[in-house]
């Protein structure tokens, strides 16, 4: 339930997906994990169609802050 809850928070729709939330109460900060869809495709830049994924690295991103706590989202990125 809270998956489905940052997505629409974050409006955040297919092929991606939340897949965890965690929050650290002692430093008072949520963080949001972010992945897409095995099997992907993904426009590119400068490039036509659409292209699979080979390789990813994951990031970690501030977001606005949620409520009033400072937040971060854990994205797995094309590399």
């Amino acid at each position: 339930m809270h998956d489905r809850l940052f997505e629409a928070a974050l409006i955040i729709t297919a092929p991606w997906s939340v897949t965890g939330a965690q929050f650290d109460e002692a430093a008072k900060v949520p963080t949001v994990a972010i992945d897409f869809a095995v099997g992907s495709h993904f426009a590119v830049e400068g490039v036509l169609g659409e292209h699979s994924v080979h390789d990813t690295v994951t990031k970690t991103y501030r977001h606005l802050n949620f409520f009033q706590h400072e937040a971060y989202c854990r994205c797995a990125r094309r590399g």
